[in-house]
């Protein structure tokens, strides 16, 4: 896992440099296919020990309680933040408000 950890800190700072030297074009796809690969990595690694740990992975009591945690939260964020990326993207910009949104609106 160290060197996975390793490896995205590497790609992160690639993509960074790619972005930065070239501002308007578009990064390369190989650079998120890498970081999803990576964050699956990630995630089945901690599925396994939250599955190998069962309640004893959120105990104060064990020994890794603190990254437990962590990871935890950095999971919980990513998965968060690609949701909303996915969800803020053009296509959806493009479909008609909802009814239910409408409605509440439609007696002005």
């Amino acid at each position: 896992i160290s060197a996975l950890i390793v490896a995205n800190a590497v790609v992160v700072c690639v993509e960074m440099d790619f972005a930065m030297a070239r501002p308007h074009e578009v990064v390369p796809f190989v650079f998120e296919a890498i970081e999803y690969a990576l964050f699956l990595a990630f995630f089945l690694e901690w599925l396994l020990r939250l599955v190998a740990y069962d309640a004893s992975f959120f105990s104060r009591h064990q020994h890794a309680f603190g990254w437990n945690v962590l990871d935890s939260l950095l999971v919980i964020a990513t998965i968060l933040a690609e949701a909303l990326e996915f969800f803020s993207a053009p296509e959806f910009e493009t479909l008609p408000p909802s009814p239910d949104w409408v409605l509440p609106y439609s007696r002005l």
